[in-house]
């Protein structure tokens, strides 16, 4: 496996995710899903809740009224908010746009990651390509269903792979890129 070759199939698996996601990049206000649809109703509300804690109160959203008779929204797993990718989305006022980005970004990553787990595994740089493009489009179901999903699957392809890697080889890099991978899929939600 070269690095050129790498490259270029990154490259491709992004361009099929751009392709895919076009509208998300040609109209960012635009949801990925219908306006009445569980997506928008629970994952935009808790988006906008966490968002406006921290943009207009400037206070982390510990507890949220709105759910029940309150809800401690920081135990909440589905709000993102131990997510790196939060981060990125309170730079954003409105997360509804961010919510597609979020999602073609992690199509891309399920795709990656499976190219890179089926090169290791001994498949050419063709079959490794196929495989990675057809684990994305059959996570996409996930994907675009429960965003928090959509991280949980996409990290499992680099999981297996650096599972693999611990066992050939004893390091403590890949045992730490191993526990970063894990804690990730686990601050998903």
């Amino acid at each position: 496996m070269t690095v050129r070759s790498v490259w270029i199939s990154a490259f491709i698996i992004f361009a099929f995710a751009c392709a895919y996601f076009s509208n998300v990049l040609c109209h960012p206000t635009q949801m990925i899903c219908a306006p009445h649809s569980d997506l928008v109703r629970v994952f935009s509300f808790l988006r906008y809740f966490a968002t406006e804690c921290l943009q207009r109160y400037g206070e982390w959203p510990l507890w949220n009224p709105y759910s029940f008779s309150g809800f401690p929204f920081f135990a909440d797993a589905q709000g993102f908010l131990y997510y790196p990718t939060f981060l990125l989305q309170i730079l954003f006022f409105n997360p509804d746009p961010f919510l597609g980005f979020h999602v073609m970004i992690h199509f891309f990553l399920a795709g990656f990651f499976m190219y890179l787990l089926a090169r290791a595994l001994g498949a050419g740089d063709f079959g490794s390509l196929v495989s990675g493009i057809i684990f994305m489009c059959a996570a996409l179901g996930f994907l675009t269903a429960c965003p928090e999903k959509s991280a949980t699957v996409s990290w499992i392809p680099l999981i297996i792979l650096l599972l693999q890697r611990l066992l050939d080889h004893t390091r403590l890099i890949i045992a730490l890129t191993l526990a970063v991978s894990i804690a990730l899929q686990f601050l998903c939600g």
